[in-house]
């Protein structure tokens, strides 16, 4: 999906956004509810430990390029 792409959703009518991807609204509304009560995570942290977690998974014979 291209900035471009995205800027267009807000153009789209009622529905069609949820025609294009099933359960978006709720997942949006739940992100929302989130937010309000301060469930959050740090985008940073989240992708450093989620590197962290793959790096440990990975086999230790296992070459990157």
């Amino acid at each position: 999906m291209t900035l471009e792409t995205s800027e267009n959703f807000s153009d789209l009518p009622a529905g069609a956004l949820e025609a294009m991807y099933p359960g978006i609204t709720e997942k949006l509304r739940e992100g929302l509810e989130d937010v309000e009560v301060g469930r959050v995570s740090d985008g940073e942290e989240f992708f450093k430990q989620l590197e962290r977690e793959f790096t440990d998974e990975m086999p230790r014979d296992h070459k990157t390029a």
